[in-house]
């Protein structure tokens, strides 16, 4: 189930001042030569712009459109890296995203300043948007639908739609789509938290901040010997489990001062997995009413791809059924009972969904 927080904090809406900024890394295919039209779009969402490119596809760009519209030329080698610092970046679109790059970021390619870029964004939490472009031959590799599924672990939200192209494509990227995702970042609100994947040196922490917020959210609506017995190291050992076979199911952690402070695991729905699910959505008492249950939740709606979006809650959880509403869930009507494990209490749980354009 998702569900023991509580949060206060509504949704923000993007800020006048705007997103801050988005790293493009372009790579060879075909609409790389049409990269000003996504710029132009990304800006009126509100990003500042910095394009990094491919030595290849670097020979497909116009330096002085890109130029005048970013106010810097491509950096395509790691000489092209000024000596300063630069600013963060807050997202990194892959676009287009190569059958290549794709395989080279899944195995930790690490050789050029676009790799680079990926890579030090992931291991940075910073969320990376890869938009794939591949033939329906290199579709139908076995690498590619490896590389995929792995990039989805490592926390990159891939746009498959109208990623497979044969002749007669448009000579963009498939920007609608592209769009719906962008579309869906939230800046952070909390300032000084980090969402990052979780590890496995986290299980016992998140499996800590997993007890205490049911143990205490759950205080009233759950019989207390079901939460009584529950116990730190045994949901340690099960998240052990989970982490060393994570199926498609991938968890974000929230930090704190370094101390994990909640979590959210997100996946494919098994009972429907045209739809994404959040399968659970947990932070420690102290942590409610500060952003980070929203925080956490943002994060894991950016990685799923699937336009509806489901998840199960306690129907007596008034708290957190008003949390999700909040953030767009909505109950669609679905009920079922909940048996607590290693007890006979059952409860009813109602399912909630969000429909995304």
């Amino acid at each position: 189930m998702a569900g023991a927080m509580t949060d206060q904090i509504a949704p923000a809406s993007v800020a006048a001042k705007g997103l801050g900024l988005i790293a493009v890394v372009v790579c060879a295919a075909s609409p790389a030569r049409h990269i000003a039209g996504l710029i132009g779009r990304c800006q009126k969402l509100g990003w500042q712009v910095r394009v990094y490119a491919t030595t290849d596809a670097a020979l497909w760009l116009d330096p002085d459109e890109v130029e005048r519209l970013t106010g810097r030329a491509p950096r395509v080698a790691l000489a092209d890296l000024p000596a300063a610092a630069e600013v963060p970046a807050r997202m990194v679109l892959v676009a287009p995203a190569t059958f290549h790059t794709l395989n080279q970021i899944a195995c930790g390619g690490n050789d050029s300043l676009a790799l680079q870029v990926i890579q030090e964004a992931i291991g940075a939490a910073i969320p990376v948007v890869a938009v794939p472009h591949v033939n329906s031959r290199l579709a139908s590799h076995p690498l590619y639908a490896h590389s995929l599924r792995t990039l989805r672990r490592f926390g990159v939200t891939a746009v498959t739609s109208g990623a497979v192209c044969d002749g007669g494509c448009p000579p963009s990227v498939h920007w609608p789509a592209v769009q719906k995702v962008l579309q869906r970042f939230r800046p952070q609100r909390h300032p000084d938290v980090v969402i990052r994947l979780e590890t496995g040196s986290d299980v016992t922490a998140t499996a800590d901040a997993h007890v205490s917020s049911w143990q205490a959210g759950y205080a009233g609506l759950v019989p207390t010997g079901v939460l009584s017995q529950m116990d730190v190291s045994t949901q340690a050992v099960k998240r052990a489990k989970a982490f060393a076979d994570p199926a498609d199911a991938v968890t974000f952690v929230a930090v704190l001062d370094g101390q994990i402070a909640g979590h959210v695991t997100v996946r494919p729905y098994p009972a429907d997995p045209v739809c994404g699910q959040v399968w659970a959505c947990y932070t420690r008492p102290q942590a409610w009413g500060t952003g980070i249950a929203a925080d956490l939740l943002q994060r894991g709606l950016l990685l799923l791809e699937q336009p509806e979006v489901i998840l199960w809650v306690l129907e007596a959880n008034e708290r957190a059924i008003a949390f999700y509403t909040r953030h767009g869930f909505t109950p669609d009507g679905h009920r079922d009972m909940h048996t607590f494990t290693g007890t006979e209490v059952q409860m009813s749980i109602i399912r909630m969904s969000m429909h995304r354009q």
